[in-house]
């Protein structure tokens, strides 16, 4: 539904109505007399208002709202609203057919058809579903029928007549449908309305035609199009919003009924509204459709250089968006080449150009909470039950109660979800982009886990520190990593990593420990039931064994979710903290200890896991660091 404060283009660039620009007969079809409020005598039923009083309620209305500052069927309604009595009066039962959204067929994923509700919340509707107004309110239907014959705009009775044509009213309802398309049609010459909803109308008039299979009317609602979509080319003012969906509307028709100049058309438009490369991006895709397959690469080249050349007169983020957005539009044509080019420019931009910033806060934890937290872990026994301790805790939390935190957080603060998050990687790659709703979820939830991880890891430094204090050298435990899952040649190597934390050598740690974390996860695997391995394919990539990511997403069901989740978070899990990868690859010039003590508490766990669920150490833990 349009509403007041103006409708958004679609395509990036606020919309002007087309008042002005096509020749406007108003004047002559509306008489200019005095608004005024009805009189109580109509405010009864809606069959109490007759036809004469009828015509003068809309024409005060349509006087009212012609040349605001806004001129829609909205204005008309707001108009009528102020003249509006009791909740009884039947003028409400016009507010309403004017206040209905519509919905075009290309428009997807509403359940109300081409008349939806203005307003849905808790379960109730405005207007209520079009299928029930005359139950509701009975004489509904007839006072629109009397509305469509006598509103002096064609905006105003194309929509009451499609609304009948919507409810199929009468012995042959096809008529209104008829004079629905005559009146959609009328409004682009009487030049009354905004620019989307004359596009909107044109729009309605083919479907109306093809529904009724009018071929005359079809055509003339083509021709409407044509007339909007030169007009909105044409004009001074930005209107991509009327011209480009009506381009687009005309390119999906069958060749047969398409404008013989539609490839002028687009070129047109490219050109006109070409400055903005999201518009030009739309405009070339389309005239792709029509132009040879020879030609199109050169075509969709153009749009890569347009966000190219936009990138270069951005900074910072906005720089890098439009260049990934330039590598998408390359890589989905088939332009590898180009892609390739752009990617390079991408990886070459600095920390600097990047402008990104470090955010902090500061939470202060009282020192008894803290030093009753590590003490837990040391306990008084020995370094083994104490390595058990560390090991049986899980710092991501447990999904269920993260995944309910989450939950909340995205309805406290809907805000910081609506719009697309970009997380950048090694040489400035994009890890991922998430802008659905359910994407936001999932990566939010990866987030809330990453970071109940990172600040475990700072106490994990102090409780390592202090179980070495009490029981000795950590590395003497290294026998005790040996079960049936984690063969004694990978326990010495662990054995291994323990000396060199120990000594201060946190990055050579990590780098002996994360691939034989990874080994004991394949074991793992394997006592799941799950093979490790793949065959040759088809295509000729080779065989040899699956990654650990994938085993991860395999262990679904066979690993409790909690010890799952953590382990994928944390060695595997492009946008999370992904220790095996960065440490794999190369990626970091070092790993801190931070990061080497939750890879040493990641060792810990494996160490406790068993073919069958046995209590944890002591009875469980300090929490579930959730």
């Amino acid at each position: 539904m349009l509403r007041a404060a103006g409708p958004t283009d679609p395509y990036g660039s606020r919309v002007h109505c087309l008042h002005g620009l096509l020749a406007s007969s108003l004047g002559r079809r509306c008489q200019k007399t005095h608004p005024t409020r009805p009189g109580d005598e109509y405010r009864r039923d809606v069959d109490s208002i007759d036809d004469t009083t009828l015509a003068q309620v809309l024409t005060d209305a349509c006087n009212a709202a012609f040349g605001a500052d806004f001129e829609s069927i909205v204005s008309v309604a707001s108009a009528l609203r102020r003249a509006a009595g009791t909740d009884e009066d039947p003028v409400r039962a016009l507010i309403a057919g004017l206040e209905y959204h519509l919905v075009l067929a290309t428009d997807t994923g509403t359940p109300h058809g081409p008349f939806g509700p203005m307003i849905e919340a808790g379960g109730k509707r405005y207007p209520a579903p079009l299928d029930r107004i005359e139950d509701l309110v009975p004489g509904t239907v007839d006072l629109w029928r009397r509305a469509a014959a006598s509103a002096p705009l064609a905006l105003v009775r194309a929509r009451f007549n499609d609304l009948l044509w919507e409810l199929k009213t009468g012995e042959r309802p096809h008529e209104y449908a008829q004079q629905a398309i005559d009146a959609y049609i009328a409004a682009i010459e009487e030049g009354f309305g905004h620019g989307v909803e004359m596009r909107e109308g044109v729009q309605r008039a083919v479907e109306l035609a093809s529904q009724i299979n009018d071929p005359q009317r079809r055509a003339d609602a083509v021709g409407a199009a044509v007339t909007l979509i030169e007009a909105a080319i044409n004009t001074e003012e930005r209107r991509p919003g009327v011209a480009l969906p009506l381009l687009e509307m005309l390119v999906d028709d069958r060749p047969d009924r398409q404008p013989a100049h539609l490839q002028e058309l687009l070129t047109r438009a490219a050109e006109r509204f070409g400055d903005d490369p999201w518009n030009l991006e739309s405009a070339l895709a389309l005239l792709a459709r029509l132009i040879p397959r020879e030609e199109r690469s050169a075509t969709h080249a153009r749009v890569v250089e347009a966000f190219r050349d936009i990138a270069r007169r951005s900074d910072g983020l906005v720089r890098y968006a439009h260049l990934q957005h330039a590598i998408e539009v390359a890589e989905s044509y088939g332009l590898t080449g180009l892609a390739d080019e752009v990617r390079r420019e991408v990886e070459g931009m600095t920390e600097d150009e990047l402008g990104l910033q470090v955010i902090s806060t500061e939470v202060t934890i009282p020192n008894e909470a803290v030093e009753k937290f590590v003490e837990w872990f040391v306990g008084d026994d020995n370094l083994e039950s104490a390595l058990g301790r560390f090991g049986a805790y899980v710092p991501s939390g447990d999904p269920d109660e993260n995944r309910a935190f989450v939950e909340k957080q995205m309805a406290d603060h809907p805000l910081q979800y609506l719009v697309t998050r970009m997380q950048i990687g090694p040489e400035n790659s994009l890890l991922h982009s998430t802008s659905e709703s359910d994407a936001q979820a999932d990566q939010a939830l990866l987030d809330h886990e990453a970071h109940g991880a990172s600040i475990f890891s700072l106490f994990a430094v102090d409780i390592l520190d202090e179980i070495r204090d009490r029981y000795g050298p950590v590395s003497a435990a290294a026998s005790a990593f040996e079960t049936d899952l984690i063969q004694r040649t990978v326990a010495t190597k662990i054995g291994r990593s323990l000396e060199l934390y120990e000594h201060g050598d946190f990055d050579s740690c990590a780098s002996v420990l994360a691939p034989r974390l990874e080994r004991v996860l394949r074991n793992v695997a394997g006592a799941s039931g799950l093979t490790v391995t793949r065959s040759p394919d088809r295509r000729g990539r080779s065989g040899g064994v699956k990654g650990l990511g994938e085993l991860l997403s395999l262990m679904e069901g066979a690993l409790p979710e909690q010890t799952r989740r953590y382990l994928k978070m944390l060695l595997s899990e492009t946008t999370g903290l992904n220790l095996r990868n960065r440490i794999s690859h190369g990626l970091d010039d070092e790993i801190a200890q931070r990061e080497a003590v939750l890879l040493i508490h990641c060792a810990c766990h494996l160490r406790l896991l068993v073919p069958e669920e046995e209590p944890l150490p002591d009875g469980g833990g300090p929490g579930t660091g959730s």
